[in-house]
């Protein structure tokens, strides 16, 4: 006897229980929840909440709950001029017009490019993940 598929009655193989992903996403009732963010009501899965996701509406919403917590108090005020100063700086690595160099602290090769001031979009100081990370929580100053 063959099993068939939960939602839509297809006749299945021996050990599946879902024919596809649709059918197996379909199982599972979506439910409507508000932004943290914006508090903009949105539906999303209950298995996404169980992993830390699906609290928040959209990737700009995202994007601003991540930056209230990792990023820099100027960065909460001109959220614009540091993404615009972010690009700047990306699409001249990319360019090669500026040359990524090592920390200035411990010359670990992996840097990232860390902005004093986002009107300066090309004056950055270079600095590994984890001297990054202790600048912008205040344990450390350059």
């Amino acid at each position: 006897m063959k099993k068939t598929c939960k939602i839509c009655q297809q006749k299945l193989n021996l050990g599946k229980i879902y024919c596809s992903f649709k059918c197996y996403w379909k199982r599972s009732p979506k439910f409507k929840t508000s932004c943290k963010e914006c508090s903009k009501k949105f539906w999303t899965y209950p298995s996404f909440i169980k992993v830390g996701q699906g609290f928040l509406c959209s990737n700009v919403c995202k994007y601003k709950w991540r930056a209230k917590f990792y990023l820099g108090e100027d960065t909460k005020k001109h959220p614009e001029l540091a993404s615009k100063a972010r690009a700047l700086l990306n699409y001249n690595i990319k360019m090669n017009k500026i040359e990524r160099l090592s920390c200035e602290i411990c010359s670990n090769p992996k840097s990232h490019g860390h902005h004093e001031d986002y009107s300066k979009p090309l004056e950055v100081a270079w600095l590994c993940h984890k001297h990054h990370q202790l600048i912008h929580t205040g344990k450390l100053k350059i």
